[in-house]
């Protein structure tokens, strides 16, 4: 006689698969997926758009320099630090809400391309000949 028990999966078994499914083994990913730089310039210039449009609608008026969303950020933590170290670039008094032109981009992009915020909140990788060619946000 076969007992049920055999057959049972080991206690850790389903965490075990469940560990192995999220770390991405077998499977084909994009070409900048679990690459921290592309992830944390994604993030910072999301949490960005996030802040800039607080600080935009609760004083009226955009941002117009950095200092001017400094109480708007104190909540997530990328963001403000890494505009202060000078890793993403704004054109600060812009508004933001509606345009295509660029609002912020990553410090290299000039040059290598990279990711950029448009006003319309839209989040896109250009490369440095598109970046050339885009509007900038202000001018």
């Amino acid at each position: 006689m076969i007992s049920d028990r055999r057959y049972a999966p080991r206690p850790g078994f389903g965490l075990l698969l469940a560990c192995l499914f999220a770390a991405g083994c077998g499977g084909a990913k994009p070409a900048d997926e679990g690459d921290p730089t592309v992830r944390n310039a994604r993030q910072i210039l999301g949490g960005l758009s996030e802040i800039y449009t607080f600080a935009q609608t609760t004083n009226k008026r955009p941002p117009a320099k950095l200092q001017d969303i400094e109480k708007f950020s104190r909540a997530e933590a990328f963001t403000y630090p890494a505009l202060a170290r000078g890793e993403v670039v704004v054109f600060w008094g812009a508004n933001i809400g509606s345009g295509s032109a660029i609002l912020a981009y990553e410090k290299n992009a000039p040059l290598q391309g990279g990711w950029v915020l448009l006003q319309d909140h839209t989040l896109k990788q250009m490369s440095a000949e598109e970046f050339k060619a885009a509007p900038k946000a202000g001018s």
